[in-house]
């Protein structure tokens, strides 16, 4: 198998099992309306889907499909931040939102981290084209700062956004943890392995 159909294969994979994760547990357990299909609980989806694939990109040994891997995670992340715009009101955040409609501290810092962690992956797609990386003398570690540091940014939008849910554990619909702490978790990991890949 080449290395283009792996990484088809992987992204199809995570994309589905994701998806199949958001709807199992907020439909099916959670009961929300099935008006939410289409946006809420696909957003729930590429925002572990996207996780998963940027996280991959860097722990995969270097003959895998990494590069692809990577900008299928941005691409993916790119579409939730659209969908995360599209549904940013009160009705769907409140916990955002103050009684004046304007955002509270802790939602304005989830959606910088956000948008920065958004930032840093473009940066590194930026530096993984060969006609930039060749002409600037651009290495790995370059990009691989850029992707970690999307990590830890992403890690921190994950905290922002649901931290306060992660710890009642009695209140989990179908006892699934959130779709944030699982992601959250895989960025730890993420974070963690490279740490020790480095050490």
């Amino acid at each position: 198998m080449n290395q283009r159909s792996i990484a088809k294969r992987y992204f199809f994979i995570t994309l589905i099992l994701s998806f199949a994760y958001a709807f199992i547990r907020y439909f099916i357990f959670k009961e929300v309306s099935h008006t939410k299909i289409p946006l809420w609980i696909t957003n729930k989806a590429t925002s572990m889907a996207a996780t998963i694939l940027i996280v991959t990109s860097v722990l995969w040994k270097p003959d895998k499909p990494r590069k692809t891997i990577g900008l299928l995670g941005l691409f993916i992340g790119f579409l939730h931040s659209i969908m995360s715009l599209a549904m940013l009101n009160p009705a769907y955040y409140g916990k955002f939102f103050l009684e004046i409609n304007t955002m509270t501290l802790k939602g304005e810092l989830c959606m910088l981290a956000g948008i920065l962690c958004l930032a840093a992956l473009m940066m590194a797609a930026y530096y993984s084209f060969p006609a930039i990386s060749n002409t600037r003398g651009v290495d790995l570690k370059t990009i691989n700062f850029y992707v970690m540091l999307a990590i830890f940014l992403n890690l921190l939008h994950l905290v922002f956004m649901g931290w306060n849910t992660w710890i009642d554990i009695g209140h989990w619909p179908g006892y699934l943890p959130p779709v944030s702490l699982v992601a959250a978790f895989v960025c730890i990991l993420g974070l963690n392995r490279k740490f020790i890949k480095t050490r």
